[in-house]
């Protein structure tokens, strides 16, 4: 019924609106719509003029291409409860978006036309299939033009396409165009974060084992996947999304796929990392921390909820990880962590902190500390991650952040605590200036060795020594790791001679 009082009033409209402008006296049209879109109550006037604009697309100028999608935003916000005109709007955003206008994806890309997408998908996504398939569409094009993927990485569309594929799973057309979408932008490291995560990767292999035998959206997602194995994974993590199982099926439906291979190749290889990290797993209830997890600690993916998830032990729940810390004795943790991050923001630390807090982990962020004695007021509170960032150790001497710093590691060691350093770099900075990180790490290894290590007597240098990995330092990035490797070797060795 709603279908054919719609088909109505498209006929009705579309032939008064005919009459108005015929397709060679097209130039009314931004005023026509205009004038509908001021009339609150014209909601099928607003609905008709879009498809109006959509049936003579290939009649318009590119001026006039680029002056519609104004008044499309206008029209639904007006009317953003009326189905009608989110159509009306969504299939001319879904028509620019598939021309070869550069400058039209980059002002669809606007806050108010993204914005204008998502309200219509909201109020009428879940009861009009066809809605989300054009959504999908302007996505697609849009997410694959350069100038235009920044834009659609912060207005979050790859979040977009895995709800739409988890909300019409049996849509060919939503599938392939959010494929395409999560194809287009998960080099982005942000999104690879958010497709890193288990429900993320859950929605992809359901649609990959309903479409597996549809090449194309199969394949895209496969290629997606496989580009994702770039970062580190646990394997039994792979095994709980059932990740290997999708990619043998695909490889038996499609043998001539090369990325399959890859795949499985990808997935054998994380397969005898997790066996050799097994194997190699230190006992000791109390390490928050180990050498596995602070390698898969990539920090280029900035989502406080993905890094904070890398940090807490393998198949330990929150209470059990807060009883692991708490003693009834008076005696300090064993084991501390000092995390040194690129720098953000003030707002992203805090939030990566408040993140770990939710664990049940005690954190301290040293940005937020203002002089040395509130800093002492802190460590008395037995924190055991410590989170900072590239600045501090880099801190001019006398500087307050360079005393603040010092105090750090200088209380952390007279109340016995075994502190391991790591360092971080954004993999992308690393690659465009290689010399610079390795200066920056081996400063942090110089300065907490001459400062703090030496200032040690020669009895707790030997206690400290025989801790082990008191002050190892190991990166997040492999180009640093025999600098830091040396680094440890030298603390040892200095312990034991004393």
């Amino acid at each position: 019924m709603l279908l054919a009082t719609m088909k109505e009033y498209t006929d009705s409209v579309k032939g008064d609106l005919r009459c108005i402008f015929p397709s060679s006296g097209i130039a009314p049209l931004a005023s026509v719509i205009r004038g509908y879109i001021k009339d609150e109550g014209a909601q099928f006037g607003a609905w008709g003029c879009m498809l109006m604009a959509t049936d003579h697309m290939d009649d318009l100028t590119p001026c006039m291409k680029e002056k519609l999608h104004v008044h499309a935003v206008k029209a639904i916000t007006t009317h953003k409860h009326s189905i009608n005109v989110c159509m009306g709007v969504v299939a001319v955003l879904s028509n620019l978006s598939e021309g070869d206008h550069k400058n039209i994806h980059v002002l669809l890309a606007e806050a108010g036309v993204v914005k204008a997408l998502r309200t219509a998908m909201v109020e009428h996504g879940a009861e009009v299939p066809l809605l989300v398939r054009r959504v999908m569409t302007a996505l697609r094009w849009m997410s694959d033009t350069d100038a235009v993927k920044p834009h659609c990485v912060v207005s979050g569309c790859h979040k977009w396409a895995l709800e739409a594929m988890s909300m019409h799973i049996q849509d060919v057309n939503i599938v392939h165009s959010g494929a395409s979408t999560l194809l287009h932008l998960h080099q982005d490291n942000s999104v690879a974060a958010h497709l890193m995560r288990k429900d993320s990767l859950r929605t992809i292999v359901a649609v990959m084992n309903l479409h597996m035998e549809h090449q194309v959206i199969a394949g895209t997602l496969m290629c997606t996947l496989n580009s994702l194995m770039r970062i580190p994974c646990n394997y039994a993590a792979l095994q709980e999304m059932g990740i290997p199982e999708c990619v043998s099926r695909y490889a038996r439906i499609h043998p001539r796929s090369r990325v399959g291979d890859m795949m499985q190749w990808d997935i054998a290889k994380a397969s005898e990392l997790q066996a050799e990290t097994e194997a190699e797993a230190d006992t000791n209830a109390h390490y928050v921390l180990t050498d596995a997890d602070i390698e898969s600690l990539i920090l280029m993916h900035r989502e406080p909820e993905y890094l904070a998830s890398l940090l807490l032990p393998r198949d330990v729940e929150p209470l059990e990880l807060q009883s692991m810390y708490q003693s009834t004795s008076a005696v300090p943790p064993e084991h501390a962590v000092v995390l040194y991050l690129p720098f953000y923001g003030e707002r992203w630390l805090s939030g990566f902190t408040a993140t770990l807090e939710t664990s049940s982990l005690s954190v301290l962020n040293l940005m937020s500390i203002k002089n040395p004695s509130a800093l002492k007021k802190e460590l008395a509170k037995r924190p055991q991650i410590v989170v900072c960032t590239h600045r501090t150790p880099l801190a001019k001497e006398k500087t307050k952040r360079y005393k603040i710093h010092m105090c750090l590691w200088r209380e952390m060691l007279k109340m016995g605590v075994r502190v391991r350093g790591y360092m971080f770099l954004d993999e992308e900075n690393v690659a465009e200036d290689e010399a610079a990180a390795r200066t920056m790490y081996t400063d942090l290894a110089s300065t907490v060795e001459t400062v703090y290590l030496k200032k040690q007597t020669a009895d707790r240098q030997k206690e400290m020594a025989g801790q082990g990995d008191t002050l190892q330092c190991l990166p997040a990035n492999r180009y640093f790791e025999e600098v830091w490797m040396g680094v440890c070797e030298r603390y040892k060795g200095k312990g034991s001679e004393s």
